[in-house]
């Protein structure tokens, strides 16, 4: 079961509050994770920020920069992540 992430002293002010994490990757034969920055931008919504060498040419994010996503955890690498996944 994946645990939804939400910020528990979220301010409506605080709009600059960085998370890290990471996106999964498509189209790469095995289970790829890019780690990330993500932006708050409420208590659980969060803008997926573009790296400094992202290239949409050599790797297809699940969620591209600027996208807004909500984050849950996930085991990557024996470690309890961060990890983009869809608004619904």
């Amino acid at each position: 079961m994946m645990k939804l992430i939400k910020l528990s002293n979220w301010e409506g002010q605080v709009m600059h509050t960085e998370v890290n994490g990471f996106v999964y990757l498509l189209e790469e034969g095995t289970d790829v994770y890019r780690p990330v920055k993500f932006k708050a931008i409420s208590q659980d919504v969060f803008e997926v920020l573009e790296t400094d060498d992202y290239d949409p040419t050599d790797e297809t994010w699940e969620f591209a920069p600027g996208s807004k996503v909500r984050l849950v955890k996930r085991r990557i690498n024996g470690l309890m992540e961060y990890v983009a996944s869809a608004l619904n």
